[in-house]
């Protein structure tokens, strides 16, 4: 019995030591594991999007683009107010925002179509003045617009009910949703704030961003706003105003920190893509460059300082001239990027896979206002507004 005892103990002890030495083992594996981490965030933002900016992936063919539709959308001798649309293919709508047609109400709305038949379906009067931005909700059945009456909607798009009117000091310029909060969405202002608004309290908004007025005086306009959420950038939101581009940082105690990104205006639209993880951001020619640019990039976050700042993949060449402050870039389907260029009277189409140029389509009296990506089940599609109509590109790969 007391061998038995000892032996118990013995292999006690050794058991004891072995686990000693997997925790000691363990703990300089988790120091390393943390450094390594470190590293990675310096470098990039993971493996899982290099698939979409690595240059040695293989090249993408030609893109041949085929008229598919074409809706007008204003006929009468300049419609430039018609600024915006969007679009939704589980809602089975398209939206435009349009000067009314009619004399019993001499405002501006949305034009609803249906997407299946690309007939009108109804007229939505809502603002006195002209619809700046607008963004249909990722998940429920509302559209947001903002205009220049200093008013900005909530509307039911299935009833075209208003739900929610409210007014603000300053003129709201650019709106878009919270993909992560449904009840949250975003407003920036001509004065350069950014108001953030919970749809359960439109009292005044949950925060404010604005930038200090001492720091370059910067009380441009917000012409675009986007909400990053990813795991080394959780909780941002981009803002690009007319001169400057930001990224704001949320802090658990509800403040926020400002990063300066290093991008050169004078901006014209900024779109952020969720799936690729990487932001678009169209630019005006400035006094040291003498073309626009459609730029693509993804945040990245450095530890000395901690800091959000951006790295650019590809800066596609645009034409001499951007006359108008309109949404002139945006994302396509495999992974390709639209750009109006001035100079040339189209629309081209880069790879960013390659950064190569790989098609491109004419623009009607060269002036596009907005512009867009579809990806539906019978095809894919560029979509892109002028100023009296809506065009519809199918494309395919050959």
């Amino acid at each position: 019995m007391r061998e038995q005892l000892e032996n118990a103990l013995m292999q006690k002890n050794i058991a004891l030591q072995s686990v000693s030495k997997y925790i000691s083992r363990e703990q300089v594996l988790q120091s390393e594991i943390e450094q390594l981490r470190k590293k990675v965030q310096e470098l990039t933002l993971g493996a899982n999007r290099s698939d979409f900016r690595m240059s040695v992936q293989c090249p993408i063919n030609r893109v041949r683009l085929y008229m598919e539709k074409t809706i007008e959308v204003c006929n009468k001798n300049s419609c430039r107010d018609c600024r915006v649309f969007d679009i939704s293919e589980s809602k089975n709508i398209i939206l435009i925002a349009s000067r009314s047609s009619t004399d019993l109400f001499g405002g501006f709305g949305l034009k609803k179509l249906s997407l299946s038949n690309y007939k009108q379906v109804k007229f939505i009067p809502l603002h006195k003045g002209p619809i700046r931005d607008m963004c249909l909700h990722p998940i429920d059945n509302k559209v947001l617009t903002v205009s220049a009456d200093r008013k900005f909607k909530i509307i039911d798009t299935d009833n075209t009910q208003t739900i929610f009117t409210v007014n603000m000091e300053s003129a709201p310029w650019s709106c878009s949703w919270n993909p992560k909060k449904s009840d949250e969405l975003l407003v920036g202002t001509q004065n350069g704030t950014v108001n953030i608004f919970d749809i359960r309290n439109l009292n005044g908004p949950v925060h404010s961003l604005n930038i200090p007025a001492h720091f370059l005086g910067d009380f441009n306009p917000v012409v675009s706003v986007a909400t990053v959420n990813e795991p080394l950038c959780p909780d941002v939101v981009l803002v690009a105003k007319l001169t400057t581009a930001w990224a704001f940082e949320c802090n658990s105690d509800g403040t926020f920190n400002r990063y300066l990104l290093p991008l050169e205006g004078p901006f014209l639209s900024m779109t952020y893509e969720e799936k690729s993880k990487q932001m678009l951001v169209s630019s005006r020619p400035n006094s040291q460059i003498n073309f626009a640019r459609h730029t693509v990039a993804y945040l990245e976050r450095t530890s000395e300082p901690d800091t959000i700042s951006c790295n650019i993949v590809h800066a596609f060449k645009g034409g001499c001239t951007a006359k108008l402050l309109a949404k002139t870039s945006c994302f396509l389907p495999n992974n390709i990027v639209a750009g109006h260029h001035e100079t040339r009277k189209s629309i081209l189409l880069y790879s960013i896979n390659t950064g190569e140029e790989v098609g491109s389509c004419p623009t009607h009296d060269n002036l596009v206002l907005d512009m867009k990506g579809l990806d539906t089940a019978s095809g894919k599609f560029l979509v892109y507004l002028n100023e009296k109509k809506i065009e519809f590109f199918k494309f395919n790969v050959s």
